[in-house]
């Protein structure tokens, strides 16, 4: 990572990825751990790549990163990065010839003012073939492969859309331009042309306290978003920093969005109280729990698509399993769903994954009771919300912080 440059930014509010300023980037951003490296290795390598992951879980803070490892932010690397998020481009209200335009339009725009000068030549029209002869013209004459990163293209629920941007995507990959593009799990549809597992190789975000630099992913975050507001004095003598970092990692199942929501409660306590303790985290928990996660499945509904009607289901489940896990004695935080219990819920629990209630740790596991379950991981927020008291005692956050 670049040296920390000193400027006067509110990490607090930069919540998404492509909102940040370029020249913030490096400073907000950390991606020092095995997973990440081996998600930046894979995004900036030949061959299409598709970036799974739910809601908040970094794909754009990933995309964004892989592109600045190369050209023209690294002048000398072999490759070109051309990044576009559209997020905001109206490809939502778009089909058919239209669409394809509108994509196109936007992959020239942004290869003509990433590279200036060195694409003078660059201007086919707005047309699917005339852009893919052009954009290998272009590699050619520069001597670098071209790197395009599609961010938020894949629209929750939008089946005609869907499948015309994976048509392009498909047909723009070449042995001179790589294509990369995020996608959701479950609940992204391709269209009935596109083989996923033969047409792109899938990588999945995928952070779990049971790696072993999990808590110094975390801790290297809020070290780097608010590197004036925590320290070890900041936390009660029972508390360390890192541990806590890790907690609220934890607590939100390795999202990175709801652990820069957890860090900004936490911020404001710290600063009205002494130190930061048990009663804190606790209270910062259940604020996630019903200020943030609940509220999500209303503000993810429009983005569902056809799945709409599923979100009604995946709430009504959510709260069917933090109910009976709340109720245990034991205070387990993972729970086996039978296989055919998973597979009959695969849509309601695949959206919940999205939301980042649930998080799928293993896809089969044999049962003492026989047959075979996939295990999930529950986000402590809305866990902590259905124990008996929902009180965070010193107990029970050393068995939540366990990796056993």
């Amino acid at each position: 990572m670049s040296e920390r440059i000193d400027v006067e930014v509110d990490s607090t509010l930069l919540l998404a990825a492509e909102d940040c300023e370029p020249a913030y980037f490096d400073q907000l951003h950390t991606f020092s751990s095995r997973n990440d490296k081996r998600v930046l290795s894979a995004l900036v390598a030949h061959g299409p790549v598709l970036l799974k992951g739910g809601r908040g879980s970094g794909k754009s803070a990933l995309m964004i990163a892989a592109s600045r490892q190369l050209d023209p932010v690294v002048p000398d690397a072999s490759a070109i990065g051309i990044y576009m998020s559209l997020r905001h481009a109206p490809l939502l209200k778009s089909t058919g010839e239209a669409y394809g335009k509108i994509l196109c339009g936007i992959i020239i725009e942004r290869v003509k003012r990433l590279l200036g000068d060195r694409a003078l030549d660059f201007d086919p029209l707005p047309d699917l073939g005339a852009v893919q002869f052009s954009l290998s013209k272009l590699a050619e004459k520069l001597g670098k492969r071209i790197v395009l990163f599609f961010d938020d293209a894949a629209h929750l629920g939008r089946e005609a859309s869907l499948e015309e941007f994976f048509d392009i995507y498909r047909t723009l990959s070449s042995n001179s331009v790589s294509c990369k593009s995020s996608i959701y799990p479950g609940v992204t549809r391709f269209g009935v042309r596109f083989d996923v597992y033969n047409d792109a190789t899938v990588v999945d975000i995928f952070r779990s306290e049971e790696v072993s630099d999990f808590a110094d992913t975390f801790l290297e975050v809020m070290n780097s978003r608010y590197p004036n507001d925590f320290n070890e004095n900041s936390f009660s003598s029972s508390l360390q920093k890192k541990a806590v970092a890790s907690f609220l990692g934890q607590a939100d199942i390795g999202k990175m969005r709801s652990f820069v929501f957890a860090c900004n409660a936490l911020q404001l306590k710290s600063s009205e109280r002494p130190s930061i303790g048990l009663p804190d985290l606790n209270d910062t928990l259940l604020e996630l729990a019903s200020n943030y996660y609940w509220p999500l499945l209303d503000e993810i509904r429009p983005k569902l698509g056809m799945y709409e009607p599923m979100v009604e289901t995946a709430r009504a489940v959510a709260e069917l399993l933090f109910t009976d896990v709340g109720q245990k004695t034991n205070n387990p935080r993972d729970i086996i769903i039978l296989r055919a219990i998973d597979e009959k819920f695969s849509k309601p629990l695949q959206i919940l994954v999205y939301a980042g209630f649930i998080s799928k740790r293993e896809a089969s596991r044999a049962l003492k009771s026989g047959g075979r379950g996939a295990r999930y991981a529950l986000n402590l927020c809305n866990l902590l919300e259905q124990l008996s008291g929902s009180r965070l005692t010193k107990n029970l956050f050393d068995k939540w912080s366990s990796n056993v």
